[in-house]
């Protein structure tokens, strides 16, 4: 039986959720159920159900149901109206769920769900998420079809449970299925933050783009190159063709793996074209002139920098070759997290 070692060595909690809407454009439409789990691991190695919810939620005053939706889910307007909380609410009930963290958010084609998601959550504080799209996990695991209905059938769950387009049936369904897929291969903590692309639809959320962006930091290394020395690595890669930074050898993968025209484009190198504004022009003339003092007293080997806003010189010994991280506790890290910017 799973215990779902891979995601609770990384995360806290998971949280399996699922969403009904009023449509499927999430800057139109709204949540109108929203179903959730809290799973926690025990001292034991045991999982947990640490907390839940089923809410429904009030349309906005005047706004109905289309038919179609009603169709579908079986969830009506009384139904909103008698059983339905505020979206705030409801935004609390879920927050409180993803606190405490860091925390795994899952979900079956976890894209739809995180944008109407992120809309109801605004304003919230909750703190460290990632994604696990169970969708994304199925489609490298199976052929096509791929709904979650799918998933219960091939994982011989259909006895246990039951798929009928009601959340927190979902989310129960979700919950086993997850296990099952653990249970067949012990790497879904390879899926975090993956989300997969289907030719026919293309990716869920704000249309207008037809393309993604990866940023790579320059000093970017895998695991294999991180036991190796540095002239080393940078030889494998030089031979590989893919020259000294790990940026084209992970556009020729993504090219491989999705079929789709994969570009590198090195922002430094555009940058270098710009104007330079006033501010540039004054700290060039700093650098330039503290420079021009060094070498006046034959001081070398040392760069030049703005440290605490105060020009001064670094041994290059105390930086060639080294790695700089970036602090945990960064405001930056931080904004990016809540923007849901996926930082690998």
């Amino acid at each position: 039986m799973s215990n779902l070692s891979t995601l609770f060595d990384r995360y806290k909690a998971l949280v399996v959720f699922d969403t009904e809407t009023s449509g499927l454009d999430f800057d139109n439409d709204q949540i109108i159920e929203l179903a959730a789990l809290r799973v926690e691991r025990t001292a034991t190695g045991s999982l947990r159900i640490a907390g839940k919810m089923d809410t429904f939620i009030k349309l906005p005053e005047g706004e109905a149901l289309p038919e179609n939706i009603v169709s579908l889910t079986g969830i009506t307007d009384e139904r909103l109206q008698t059983e339905g909380v505020q979206p705030a609410k409801a935004a609390s009930q879920i927050a409180k769920l993803m606190q405490n963290g860091p925390t795994l958010m899952i979900a079956h084609n976890a894209q739809f769900d995180a944008c109407f998601l992120r809309g109801l959550l605004r304003g919230q504080k909750v703190g460290r998420i990632d994604w696990l799209d169970s969708l994304t996990v199925y489609k490298d695991r199976r052929a096509y079809p791929h709904k979650l209905a799918n998933a219960i059938i091939a994982y011989d769950l259909a006895g246990k449970v039951q798929n009928s387009h009601r959340a927190i049936d979902d989310v129960l369904a979700l919950f086993e299925v997850l296990k099952a897929m653990d249970d067949e291969r012990e790497d879904l903590g390879s899926y975090v933050n993956l989300f997969g692309y289907n030719p026919k639809y293309g990716v869920s959320g704000r249309k207008g783009s037809n393309f993604s962006i990866i940023a790579v930091a320059e000093g970017a290394i895998n695991t294999e190159e991180a036991k190796m020395k540095r002239k080393e690595w940078m030889a494998k890669r030089a031979e590989a063709g893919y020259g000294v930074t790990a940026t084209n050898r992970i556009a020729a993968a993504v090219q491989k793996k999705t079929g789709m025209e994969t570009r590198v484009c090195i922002p430094g190198h555009m940058q270098r074209g710009g104007s330079p504004s006033a501010y540039d022009r004054v700290l060039a003339t700093e650098f330039g002139s503290y420079a021009a003092k060094l070498v006046e007293v034959e001081r070398y080997g040392v760069t030049v920098a703005m440290v605490n806003n105060r020009v001064v010189a670094n041994r290059l010994e105390d930086i060639a070759g080294k790695t700089r991280n970036i602090p945990e506790g960064c405001e930056l890290l931080t904004v990016a997290r809540r923007m849901g910017v996926s930082l690998g």
